[in-house]
């Protein structure tokens, strides 16, 4: 747990690579970034439930180069992820992983970052708006990412996952070039999918058949009725013939 006075404490540690930090008082930005400054050697950053008082004007710009993991998270209990108020201060241009909601991030800030740090993510999870599968700004900011592996998206709070998964698979049939390395899909849902959504899926896995290794579409209820038809019977098909395709609940397979 952070507060403002234990940042000298930690930046001693200078050869530090792994920092988990759990807070819900206001801290800083200024603050969090002179302890990135005193880390020159962390590799993987992890914030939960992390909240910041109001950003000073002053506060300069800093490139870290040396972090490859940068998670904004949230704790079990907790709905909202950490404040991301500091990002659009930070250039990573070794950030391989980053968990993040735009609830928190502006599209433009999220852009702006991935311009300027050119990073070579290779997982990204994110929990998307309802507008955001159709905004130009989104697109372009996948498109800078090519070196995507591993895609999550997260569950929404305020509207349908299942209506989020459809606009994504939409989104790839208009442009299928769109993160051409991608290996892992996982989409959480907050409803039951219906047949609509299993067809997508199909169709995904056929365009992308040679790349892809497997597919997780998480929903909370799934109906025997449901898995009756043509669509789930071809995402069948595609596990046989060796993609890992999940359809249930984080633990059950319905597949």
């Amino acid at each position: 747990t952070l507060h403002d006075g234990s940042i000298d404490v930690i930046a001693r540690f200078n050869t530090l690579r792994f920092l988990t930090i759990q807070y819900a008082v206001p801290l800083s930005p200024s603050l969090l970034l002179a302890l990135l400054r005193g880390l020159p050697n962390l590799i993987k950053l992890e914030m939960y439930n992390v909240i910041y008082s109001p950003m000073l004007a002053m506060t300069r710009h800093f490139t870290h180069r040396n972090l490859e993991c940068l998670h904004f998270g949230y704790l079990e209990g907790f709905i909202r992820f950490s404040d991301t108020s500091i990002l659009p201060l930070l250039t990573l241009p070794a950030l391989q992983s980053l968990l993040i909601s735009r609830d928190r991030i502006s599209e433009t800030d999220l852009h702006h970052f991935l311009v300027r740090s050119s990073p070579p993510l290779r997982y990204l999870g994110i929990q998307f708006r309802e507008q955001d599968l159709r905004s130009p700004t989104t697109i372009a900011c996948l498109g800078l990412i090519p070196t995507l592996t591993d895609l999550q998206i997260l569950r929404p709070h305020s509207w349908s996952g299942v209506v989020q998964a459809l606009s994504l698979f939409e989104l790839w049939a208009t442009a299928p070039d769109l993160l051409p390395a991608l290996e892992n899909l996982s989409i959480e849902a907050d409803a039951e999918p219906g047949t609509d959504l299993y067809a997508r899926a199909v169709e995904f896995l056929g365009n992308r058949r040679s790349s892809l290794q497997s597919l997780r579409l998480i929903v909370p209820f799934v109906s025997q009725d449901s898995l009756q038809n043509d669509a789930v019977a071809a995402l069948r098909v595609f596990r046989d013939d060796g993609v890992r395709v999940h359809l249930g609940t984080e633990r059950m397979n319905f597949l």
